[in-house]
């Protein structure tokens, strides 16, 4: 069971990540990847990325960029995502706890959310 609870909030932390931040471009820059996406950014600085279009987050890049694919649409879905990640730690811990940790885990990126946009304030 305790596996169960690790893998949902290391469900819940990737949503974060993913989801929350802009962590996907950073890390493209740090490994040399940002050719990938050459319309993404303005300009690189050491420290900081500034996206074109005010600051769009990689996510809403996509979304502008291809509003109607389903790919895209999937990627920024957090109940989405979660569900297609307690599919894949099914691999893991056995499918019929597939749907338990996707509920577990979006629960816990909800109460992130939450707790994180409260702190911000």
């Amino acid at each position: 069971m305790i596996n169960i609870l690790i893998i949902s909030v290391s469900v819940a932390f990737l949503l974060l990540a993913w989801l929350k931040t802009n962590v996907f471009a950073i890390y493209m820059k740090k490994f040399k990847l940002d050719w990938l996406f050459p319309t993404l950014y303005v300009y690189w600085n050491d420290d900081q990325i500034t996206p074109i279009h005010s600051r769009l987050t990689f996510l809403e890049y996509l979304l502008k960029d291809n509003p109607e694919s389903f790919f895209v649409q999937l990627l920024t879905c957090s109940v989405c995502l979660s569900f297609w990640a307690g599919i894949v730690a099914g691999f893991f811990v056995g499918f019929y706890y597939s749907l338990f940790i996707a509920a577990l885990s979006i629960a816990i990126y909800s109460i992130l959310v939450i707790l994180f946009e409260k702190s911000s304030h």
